[in-house]
């Protein structure tokens, strides 16, 4: 095979895993999780020697780092098998084994997604589109990132517990301390998204990644919202902490989220409320809208009804629970589509 075949090969490759990552959203094969779906990545998506995870040719559904987007659909193929799980349980000695061998998975995933380094993309070419240069596909990368986590942390509360040493142990999902670790990081993520024009060639990317980020956005009116390291500004972009190389080194950004959680506000870092919850659903709305004028408009209405059932789940749960998931609440309403 020559050099052109297969740069073709490879092409069509990432075009096959860029399709299973939006089918992993809706459908799930049990499986196809785990070690028997590791086995069976793409070979052109891989980690470099020196830890870079960009690719060396930029690709139009998966930006310029497929890996990211396939970890991404890993990590929602997982959570969907596992919440069907917690859901709908046999109450057989095996499905309590197979949850924690879940949990373990979502362990070592979780590592590989913050391991991820696109540095590397800072010597890709002009990408041939006006519309889309190189730092909007270090962004959308960046957002599949962030998405993955925030998925895994949403669903995996033992995963927070290993984050939250202080914190009392995290035994279910209501545990989760949402104020302190996922709605800063979905506000990170909206931030991000924030800083990617409307009118980019990347929008098509987009709407699955705007589900991700509205289902962090669960409004507590009786708590603060720790946003000190949460970069959010609405409608201004903002550098978060933990930067390496002009990228953001997530390991070092999700280990600090708590930090300051429990210390008195500055002036620079004033926690927010829920307010920057709301601001940032009504920033994904204004973005859906948009969006439905230059993508194929079903998929993205489907997408704000979703999400509008997903917030009216959230505010209609009474204080302090956090039980709902938005997996269930897409199964129970069937608002479903190929999200991109």
């Amino acid at each position: 095979m020559d050099a052109e075949q297969l740069r073709i090969l490879q092409y069509f490759e990432k075009s096959l895993g860029y399709w299973e990552m939006l089918v992993s959203v809706v459908a799930c094969d049990e499986a196809e999780t785990g070690v028997e779906r590791q086995s069976r990545e793409t070979t052109v998506a891989q980690v470099t020697p020196d830890g870079n995870a960009a690719d060396t040719l930029p690709h139009p559904w998966t930006g310029i780092s497929s890996l990211s987007s396939q970890l991404f659909g890993q990590a929602v193929r997982l959570c969907r098998v596992y919440r069907q799980g917690i859901t709908n349980p046999t109450g057989r000695a095996s499905s309590l084994l197979t949850a924690m061998q879940r949990i373990d998975e979502a362990r070592n995933l979780e590592e590989r997604i913050l391991d991820l380094d696109f540095g590397s993309a800072a010597h890709l070419g002009d990408t041939g589109d006006t519309r889309t240069p190189r730092s909007h596909l270090v962004l959308v990368a960046e957002a599949y990132q962030l998405a993955a986590l925030l998925q895994l942390y949403i669903t995996f509360p033992d995963l927070v517990s290993l984050r939250l040493p202080h914190e009392r142990n995290l035994n279910q999902a209501e545990d989760v301390p949402w104020n302190k670790w996922i709605v800063p990081l979905a506000l990170r993520l909206v931030n991000v998204l924030e800083q990617i024009p409307p009118e980019s060639g990347s929008r098509m990317m987009q709407p699955l990644l705007y589900i991700c980020a509205g289902a962090g956005l669960r409004r507590d009116s009786s708590v603060a919202i720790d946003t000190a390291f949460s970069g959010l500004c609405i409608l201004r972009p903002a550098t978060p902490s933990g930067m390496k190389d002009g990228q953001v080194d997530m390991m070092a950004y999700v280990d600090q989220i708590d930090v300051g959680a429990d210390e008195d506000a500055t002036d620079e870092h004033t926690p927010g409320t829920a307010m920057d919850v709301d601001e940032a659903r009504n920033f994904i709305n204004a973005r859906l809208d948009l969006l439905k004028r230059t993508l194929h408009p079903n998929p993205i209405i489907v997408t704000a009804q979703l999400l509008k059932a997903v917030w009216a789940a959230y505010d209609a749960e009474p204080a302090g629970s956090t039980s709902v998931h938005w997996f269930d609440v897409m199964e129970k309403t069937g608002l479903r589509s190929l999200f991109g």
